[in-house]
């Protein structure tokens, strides 16, 4: 805009000179006052160019720095002008996250100006979606009465908020025994009981060395585990399928973000019903960087559990069967493994049966979405009822639908 204003004060300053010279020679009231007129248009374009936005500062407020995916943000931008420049109007424009862009109608707003200490500048940003999102740069621009002279200046002001997944209240998991209060295990992976082995069983990729049985596995020349006396709790950890050729890889549009994003909301569903009924829940999320949240009862926990979610993409290149077998083996006895993936092949349903070889509790959710099931899945389905193992089928955004008896197949 610096040059666009240049020529535009260029322009102002010879026409003043000819309004002068015209007077100056023609003489008279009319060539006078054609003068006179212009001057103070002049004299404005000019302390434009020379003095706007001098000693103005911006300032962009949130009313608060936590939302849940669905709320309304509203946006209101301060514009103090200290020194009372007489602007002729300001339009303001907000730099957003292109992941807002829909839905806001638009960030270009005009204002009348005049000689107020302060401008206030609002817009909202409605149904906001689950994310991190973050403000820094805004522009305002502003002009002489013809156009002829435009200042912009662009101002940097950070903001953030954190967007919580949308959430939905569960009455009811059938997988929960509210009689149970569970038993508190260390994370000590050291730790274990020795008195509670009931028995021996083949090694399974992952076992860690301190349950292999030495002296079974000499007797038989093959690698033995030990099997320990079945504990149930209700201690929940829930792995979270992030794996970007789950979801159908880059560049496929809405629909893989749908998907993950009802994986996500599911999560945060079902772990608020698990801390709401004071057990204990904890996540395994491998994207970019690997993260595992240990199990925990305390309040804080949903709160360090959603602001997870909130910053969580479906961008990993890491195997989530191998994220699911490199993480079980350190879980404490009796824990229920919770699985949430839109995958329902060979390599899920062995995965399925080595953790249920294991003897650990699991809960399987197939985030299936709006497709058809095929007859390759309905027969992956009937060797799960086969094991045993629970699963649900999680098909729209009914969730307690889902859990309370519609598609889902719980084992007696």
């Amino acid at each position: 805009m610096k040059n666009k204003a240049s020529y535009g004060v260029w322009t102002i300053s010879i026409l003043l000179i000819c309004a002068y010279v015209y007077a100056k020679f023609q003489g008279g009231f009319i060539s006078w006052f054609i003068f006179y007129a212009f001057l103070p248009i002049a004299i404005m374009a000019v302390g434009l160019f020379l003095f706007a936005f001098r000693g103005v500062h911006v300032v962009r407020e949130l009313k608060k720095p936590k939302y849940t995916a669905g709320q309304t943000v509203q946006v209101r931008l301060r514009i103090m002008n200290p020194y009372r420049f007489p602007f002729i109007y300001l339009m303001v424009k907000d730099s957003l996250d292109p992941r807002l862009i829909n839905a806001v109608e638009d960030t270009k707003k005009i204002v009348l100006g005049g000689f107020k200490k302060e401008y206030i500048v609002e817009y909202s940003i409605e149904d906001v979606p689950r994310g991190v999102f973050k403000w820094n740069e805004l522009s305002i621009e502003t002009g002489d009465l013809f156009g002829l002279v435009k200042r912009q200046h662009t101002f940097s002001h950070d903001n953030e908020i954190v967007v919580y997944p949308k959430y939905q209240i569960i009455r009811r998991w059938r997988t929960l025994n509210e009689k149970n209060i569970g038993t508190t295990f260390s994370f000590n992976r050291q730790d274990e009981d020795v008195s509670s082995v009931m028995g021996i069983r083949d090694y399974a990729p992952g076992d860690r060395l301190a349950r292999i049985h030495w002296k079974a596995t000499a007797r038989t020349n093959s690698l033995k585990t030990k099997e320990y006396e079945h504990q149930i709790t209700n201690d929940f950890m829930f792995f979270i399928d992030r794996e970007m050729k789950s979801y159908g890889g880059k560049g496929t549009g809405g629909k893989v973000s749908a998907l993950f994003e009802r994986t996500v909301s599911l999560t945060a569903s079902l772990t608020r019903l698990v801390l709401k009924q004071h057990f204990s829940a904890g996540i395994v999320s491998y994207g970019k960087v690997a993260t595992v949240m240990n199990m925990s009862k305390d309040q804080e926990q949903i709160f360090r559990i959603y602001e997870h979610l909130a910053r969580i993409e479906a961008d990993s290149t890491y195997s989530f069967i191998k994220t699911v077998l490199r993480e079980i083996s350190f879980l404490p006895m009796g824990t229920t493994v919770v699985i949430l993936t839109p995958r329902l092949d060979e390599k899920i349903i062995g995965l399925l049966n080595d953790i249920s070889y294991r003897r650990i509790k699991l809960e399987f959710f197939w985030m299936k979405g709006h497709k058809e099931i095929t007859q390759q899945e309905r027969q992956y389905l009937a060797m799960l009822a086969q094991a045993q193992i629970n699963y649900h089928i999680i098909s729209n955004d009914r969730f307690e639908q889902a859990l309370s008896g519609g598609d889902q197949h719980v084992t007696a």
